[in-house]
């Protein structure tokens, strides 16, 4: 079970990488922004996650597990511009 100190964090995570997801998808001139919003988050959770994992130092760490803020920024930005791309 996820604890709430774990939960808020990935919240966190997940709020930047939307962001970075929008921005991403607004230089690849996304058809649909939201979309961009909602694969960033995703992508912001799953990178920093798998780099908290694997053990990597945070740059800009948040919760008792330290996942990176930066790590979701950038995992939000690449999967924005992805998903904008691919439309």
């Amino acid at each position: 079970m996820i604890d709430a100190v774990t939960l808020n964090a990935l919240a966190i995570v997940a709020i930047v990488g939307a962001i970075a997801g929008f921005i991403g998808g607004f230089v690849a001139n996304a058809d649909n922004l939201i979309g961009t919003l909602l694969m960033g988050a995703i992508g912001g959770i799953s990178l920093s996650a798998i780099f908290t994992i694997a053990g990597w130092e945070p740059f800009i760490s948040v919760g008792a597990e330290e996942f990176s803020l930066v790590w979701g920024a950038v995992g939000g930005v690449i999967l924005g511009f992805a998903v904008g791309r691919s439309n």
